[in-house]
């Protein structure tokens, strides 16, 4: 039976002597020097002989964490074990070794003998086409980091294993505080997008992150879990930063603030677009043009036509059309535009406090029905101006019992979005 056993002074010299072919050795480093390496990073390192029997056919070295000593360190290596060395002797080659050696070590991390983890990471030279098959074959996938001259792919570890489950979300004053990771999923023209019985809109595959792991780890591991499949990262294409009112079960009514990294994947050729449904949560694949209610909404353009770039988005959803705000008013009726001074305010115009619009400043309103200079007004968002060749929307607030046509409001605001290409949105515009 095939077996791990650790190195020791009854076998080191036995591993010592186990040699790869010789077309393999610019890819591995002769077992001395990793038995060496071990010596040195003994806290880190765990070297094994992989046996057959009683007969020694190769050899792999696990890794936990990082020693002090190693300045450049890749970060996936900080809190995650490795697959240091993995090689089978030319002599025993082509007889499943390899990936029963890489089994058993994986058996071995999984059961967090050096502490807890959330990844199993490994690198290799980009011309080892057999080692890339191989790691790929399970689960393995390239983060598009480098050790040194060598590509580095990740593995997520099984996570009923892991006692710490915990997500990034943190209390934060009256509020609380998200950190998530999104997935963009594209195929064929369609769009992955997750839904369930809590709400009634559609959202992007992925999940908050967990402590220790950065975005990128997150939602590789995010769609390993929702759709059973290992996919690369292609770019970071979104950070979203968000407030909403809490609608799901233990945050219902709380104010949270979200920051959220939304990456394009590598979606496989051969993943064909399956639908999956559970007692909970569904995934549903989508067209853009459809009438699904998504988030975030900016999906809906952006994703028509994807970018090699990274756009930032602010936006607050603690409010809707029909709420009731209170506004600022620091321009009032009658004052000339601190800037322009052909422009004279026919309407009060103010901000709301603590409410922020996409270019990251409180957000503009106009008030409407006030016939005299106010300081401050309390109304309903009645409407929103939206500019299509500026990065802001401003808002419309009126009295409660006030009746504005778009006709009338584009009317009103005329003197200052007269330089804009706008269009009005109000709430009958949702209800169809």
């Amino acid at each position: 039976m095939v077996h791990l056993e650790k190195v020791s002074s009854s076998n080191v010299w036995d591993v010592l002597r186990l040699k790869p072919k010789e077309s393999q050795r610019d890819y591995v480093a002769p077992n001395d020097i990793s038995i060496i390496e071990a010596y040195v990073a003994k806290e880190h390192a765990h070297p094994f002989g992989v046996y057959d029997g009683d007969q020694l056919v190769g050899f792999v070295m696990i890794g936990y964490g990082v020693e002090k000593e190693w300045k450049d360190a890749p970060r996936i290596a900080y809190g995650n074990y490795s697959i240091w060395r993995l090689m089978i002797d030319q002599e025993h080659q082509g007889k499943g070794y390899g990936r029963k050696a890489l089994e058993l070590a994986l058996s071995w991390v999984n059961a967090f003998p050096c502490g807890k983890a959330r990844f199993c990471w490994l690198s290799y030279d980009p011309d080892n086409d057999i080692a890339r098959n191989l790691y790929h074959s399970f689960g393995f996938v390239e983060t598009g980091e480098m050790d040194g001259d060598e590509k580095i792919a990740i593995l997520p570890l099984r996570f009923e294993n892991y006692k710490d489950d915990t997500d990034m979300t943190v209390s934060c004053g009256p509020g609380i505080v998200n950190v998530r990771a999104g997935a963009i999923i594209i195929k064929d023209g369609k769009v992955l997008m997750a839904g369930n019985r809590y709400v009634d809109f559609l959202y992007s595959v992925g999940g908050r992150l967990k402590f220790g792991e950065t975005s990128e780890q997150a939602i590789v591991r995010e769609v390993f879990e929702e759709t059973g499949t290992m996919m690369e990262v292609d770019h970071l294409g979104f950070v979203h930063e968000n407030y909403f009112i809490g609608d799901y079960k233990g945050t219902f009514g709380q104010e949270i603030y979200e920051i959220a990294f939304y990456y394009y994947m590598k979606v496989p050729n051969d993943w064909n677009p399956v639908s999956y449904t559970s007692e909970i949560e569904h995934l549903v694949w989508i067209d853009l043009n459809d009438e699904h209610k998504i988030f975030p909404s900016f999906f809906r353009e952006e994703l028509k036509h994807p970018e090699q770039c990274v756009k930032h988005y602010v936006t607050d959803d603690r409010y809707h059309l029909g709420d009731i705000v209170t506004v600022t008013i620091d321009r009032p009726l009658g004052s000339v535009h601190p800037l322009h001074d052909d422009i004279v305010y026919p309407v009060n115009y103010g901000y709301i406090k603590g409410i922020y619009a996409k270019d990251g400043e409180e957000q503009d309103a106009y008030v409407l029905g006030v016939d005299e200079p106010v300081e401050e007004f309390t109304g309903t968002w009645i409407a929103t101006i939206h500019r299509l060749n500026d990065n802001e929307d401003k808002w419309v607030i009126a009295s409660e019992d006030s009746c504005y046509s778009k006709e009338e409001i584009a009317r009103l605001v005329h003197f200052q979005e007269m330089y804009f290409l706008t269009e009005i949105h109000m709430k009958e515009d949702d209800n169809g």
